[in-house]
């Protein structure tokens, strides 16, 4: 394999920064399997479940598979192409995936079997999503009181660089309000990673944001029916508000344009600057989505009928 580059060598360099520390992640893995597997044979563990694929769900699904028990996994966010604890192909048919895996929709499942080759049609499971069963029983198509202004919830993603996820779509966002010349009432709903209130507060002050509140703790689906927009770069909150029959707008991003799909799949809108995102804005209590959402939901939740957790539990 060649590794030169316009007469640089980048072998040297992948092995230094891509792999410096990658006998102590494997250690740390290997680790936490052999923890799992003594601790399952110790309190004679007959089932495990766990909600997501990636990293220490992998090795608790491994160390339950090297026992002899049955493994169970339910989807825990959107997965794409790009999903790395999900798209890979092994040569050898190790024991990393469980005895069934449950996904949200038909588009997972589709995803997964295409894209990786430990995957079937047995192991793989279409249950809808366990959270819409509340949602079913809170009659969540309700709609909200009338009101003039736009109401705009901007749903902030986990990140530790502010130079990616935070100041580039939060400076499109307030350049938009700022001179959107029509009332609005915002709120920021945080990411339960994100730590960055006080760079928030002071981009409030820079751009002169009023009628905004920054809120951690408050009930998604509350601020999801109280809202007529969502604003977000890729967060699943896009997806939760598609079920309510919000319109969301995904801001696209050099770095993060569209990653999850979410424009491109139907259930977004797009904005690349703040201009599109202020016309967006502007005419989004006139947006007609409803349609495309209905068959994003479809294809992506399979049923919202309360009794996703009930099938799950049947079949373990």
């Amino acid at each position: 394999m060649d590794f030169n580059f316009e007469n640089i060598d980048l072998k040297n360099i992948v092995i230094k920064y891509a792999f410096a520390d990658f006998k102590f992640q494997c250690l740390s893995y290997l680790k936490e399997i052999l923890a799992m597997k003594k601790l399952i044979k110790k309190n004679k563990i007959k089932k495990c479940i766990v909600i997501g694929e990636g990293d220490r769900g992998r090795c608790i699904i491994t160390a339950g598979n090297m026992c002899g028990i049955e493994t169970y996994a339910l989807q825990h966010g959107t997965i794409s192409e790009t999903s790395s604890a999900y798209i890979y192909n092994l040569k050898r048919n190790f024991p990393i995936v469980p005895s069934r895996t449950f996904v949200w929709g038909e588009k997972y499942k589709s995803l997964l079997i295409n894209h990786n080759n430990m995957y079937n049609e047995n192991n793989v499971i279409v249950s809808g999503q366990p959270r819409t069963d509340l949602l079913f029983k809170d009659n969540y198509h309700t709609k909200s009181d009338a009101h003039e202004e736009i109401r705009i919830l901007y749903a902030t993603q986990a990140t530790s660089y502010m130079e990616d996820l935070v100041y580039p779509p939060t400076e499109m966002l307030f350049k938009s309000i700022s001179n959107l010349n029509k009332k609005y009432e915002l709120i920021i709903k945080l990411h339960p990673g994100d730590f960055h209130v006080s760079d928030y507060e002071k981009m409030i002050k820079k751009y002169e944001i009023r009628n905004v509140k920054i809120v951690r703790e408050s009930d998604l689906y509350d601020l999801i029916k109280w809202c007529d927009v969502i604003i977000t770069v890729h967060s699943t909150v896009a997806v939760e508000g598609a079920i309510f029959n919000k319109p969301s707008v995904c801001i696209l991003l050099s770095k993060y344009n569209d990653v999850a799909e979410f424009v491109k799949d139907g259930v977004s809108l797009g904005a690349r600057n703040e201009d599109e995102l202020r016309n967006i804005l502007l005419n989004i209590k006139d947006n007609n989505n409803n349609e495309k959402m209905q068959q994003y939901l479809k294809y992506n939740f399979y049923k919202i009928d309360g009794n996703v957790n009930q099938r799950i539990l049947n079949i373990i």
